[in-house]
């Protein structure tokens, strides 16, 4: 080292510039040596795709013969060796999704049967990425038999695993909707629109169950909005009609009863989507107009959409007057709400003509929303009307 020192002539520098020397020849190293990592990792990834490319060609034109007839299944097993079994398998499930034939389909539900042990065994062991893609494959490949793998992912503690079977399990349809309403307070950092989605999927079965736990007020408040959006979805979608005054009714309960603002938007929104005779009866009306008056903004806005649907004349005055709310969504909320009513979403209503898409307004909406308040729904742009 001394003589390193004297050569570069560093032997009679000061100890803060030997420092400062040492110290970059040391990063210097670090990134070279980080450099020639990077170099050796992309060329191992470069190779390993070229080796699943081949794979995968070789098995397709197999795959081809298989379907022609002029080879038997056994062909393509013949061919796979057994480090390659999780890349056929997921080969199959990626073929599986583009088919559109169901016979093709079937084949390859049938190929990867042999190997679905090596998924099994991933879903329960594999890190969280690996237990969410082994669940969905079996879901596509595996059907109502991987029904065991799918109900215990819905326990699972990482929430994309749980929410990845829950998916499955509404897609194949492995039992009823109670399954996901007892756990949906795991799936609050999901979208929303997402959940309601999927339990609206389960169609009229759905509705009884989801009018219970929206009754409940025992249940999380974030719970029984998502129920009151499924409800409103079924409703607009002509489901679950039979029991819309019933509906009604409970809305304009909750909206007496309840503070929560998600709740209050969605119990609006699902009020707004109940189908019954214009004006609606006064206790409904009344729930409503109580909140045309709420401090906060969505809560506003919902209601005087909603009471723009059901109210009578001396209601339609109180939205008229919200035109000129200081909130733009409240006035935006106002017009498209009137619009709806009068089906003259393109013309002037009352000599006030309807607002255009601001992108100032919808950018405040979005900042609403991600404060939880669910902005971009029930009758604005982006939402479901």
């Amino acid at each position: 080292m001394d003589r390193l020192l004297v050569l570069t002539g560093l032997s009679e520098a000061s100890p803060a510039l030997l420092a400062v020397v040492i110290s970059t020849a040391i990063m210097f190293a670090a990134a070279l040596t980080f450099l020639v990592a990077a170099a050796r990792l992309r060329r191992s990834n470069s190779r390993k795709a070229a080796l699943w490319a081949r794979l995968e060609m070789n098995w397709g034109a197999t795959i081809d013969c298989i379907s022609r007839g002029s080879a038997g299944e056994e062909e393509l097993h013949r061919r796979v060796r057994g480090a390659d079994r999780a890349v056929l398998v997921d080969y199959l499930y990626k073929s599986s999704l583009r088919e559109e034939r169901p016979a093709r389909r079937a084949m390859y539900h049938r190929l990867a049967e042999p190997y679905l042990g090596v998924l099994e065994e991933r879903a329960r062991t594999g890190d969280i990425w690996q237990r969410a893609r082994a669940v969905r494959t079996l879901g596509e490949l595996a059907g109502d038999e991987a029904a065991p793998i799918i109900l215990a992912a819905l326990e699972d503690d990482a929430p994309h695993v749980a929410m990845t079977a829950a998916r499955e399990y509404t897609r194949l349809r492995l039992g009823g909707v109670e399954a996901l309403l007892d756990r949906l307070d795991r799936y609050r950092t999901w979208d929303r629109r997402l959940l309601r989605s999927m339990l609206a999927s389960f169609g009229a079965a759905a509705a009884p169950q989801l009018r219970v736990r929206l009754e409940n007020e025992a249940q999380p408040a974030y719970a029984r909005a998502v129920c009151a959006d499924a409800l409103a979805d079924l409703l607009r979608d002509g489901v679950a009609t039979a029991a819309s005054v019933a509906t009604a009714d409970l809305a304009a309960t909750v909206l007496q009863r309840e503070e929560d603002v998600d709740l209050l938007a969605a119990s609006l929104r699902l009020l707004q989507a109940t189908p019954g005779p214009t004006p609606r009866p006064a206790s409904q009306r009344e729930a409503v107009r109580r909140l045309c008056h709420a401090e906060n903004d969505v809560v506003r806005g919902q209601a005087v959409a909603c009471l723009a649907r059901i109210g009578d004349e001396d209601d339609l005055t109180l939205v008229d007057r919200s035109l000129a709310d200081l909130s733009p969504w409240v006035a935006r909320s106002a017009s498209l709400g009137l619009a709806m009513r009068n089906d003259l979403m393109d013309t002037s209503i009352r000599g006030v003509p309807v607002l255009a898409p601001d992108p100032l307004v919808i950018a405040g909406m979005g900042a609403e929303a991600e404060d939880g308040s669910d902005a971009d729904d029930g009758v604005f742009p982006g939402g479901r009307k």
